[in-house]
């Protein structure tokens, strides 16, 4: 039994070196609410995992441990998968900003373009105006 219990906590480092570079990106983006799921998340994995093992024959402190492990795991799931989607969102939303700029620029290179041609056409008047009363 003892084997069992040691060998659930092998992967245990990586998973909280996991969650803990993405909870701290998002709590250093600002963004907070995203983590807000991942303690429920916890809770009903453990409470799962509490009816479940007795019915697989697990009892006692593996049972305990095997709930604890469990709830962390999907936490930390939660947290990975919301960090991946605040970065999706924010690359989508420098692509519009992009595209805005973008089409801002072209926008004003086009009304430059029609001032200048106003510009023209009123300098060209003034000339032949001229030109009438000489």
């Amino acid at each position: 039994m003892i084997t069992l219990n040691m060998s659930m906590y092998c992967c245990v480092c990586c998973i909280v070196a996991t969650r803990a570079h993405c909870s701290g990106w998002l709590i250093m983006k600002g963004t907070t609410k995203a983590l807000s799921p991942s303690a429920p998340v916890r809770v009903v994995i453990i409470i799962i995992q509490l009816f479940i093992l007795p019915s697989l024959g697990v009892t006692g402190a593996p049972m305990g441990v095997a709930a604890l492990l469990s709830g962390f795991y999907g936490e930390a799931t939660v947290v990975v998968i919301a960090s991946l989607v605040v970065r999706l969102r924010d690359k989508r939303k420098r692509r519009t900003m992009q595209t805005a700029t973008v089409g801002r620029e072209q926008i004003e290179m086009l009304a430059a373009e029609e001032t200048e041609r106003e510009d023209l056409t009123l300098d060209d008047h003034c000339e032949l105006e001229h030109e009438h009363t000489v």
